[in-house]
């Protein structure tokens, strides 16, 4: 088993649009290395996690078929009203 801290979905959530807030397309293999450079981990599987917050219109994502993979991002309508001060 992993030595990586779970994070809470409040937290994966913060993490993952923070990591995203650029607007970038991101693989998941992307964010995965991500939160393990962190010492975290997210409480489902990457991927898995990722499509929840696809399902609750935070993020976007596809399958990318050049390099094989999901990409995720966040749009442009929905960055801004991520960043609050």
């Amino acid at each position: 088993m992993s030595g990586r801290r779970v994070m809470s979905d409040s937290e994966a959530t913060a993490f993952i649009m923070s990591f995203l807030a650029d607007g970038s397309r991101r693989t998941t293999q992307e964010v995965e290395a991500a939160t393990t450079s962190e010492g975290v981990q997210c409480p489902d599987s990457p991927v898995k996690f990722l499509m929840k917050l696809q399902l609750k219109h935070f993020i976007d994502g596809e399958l990318d078929t050049k390099v094989r993979t999901f990409v995720w991002w966040i749009p442009p309508e929905r960055r801004v009203s991520t960043v609050r001060g």
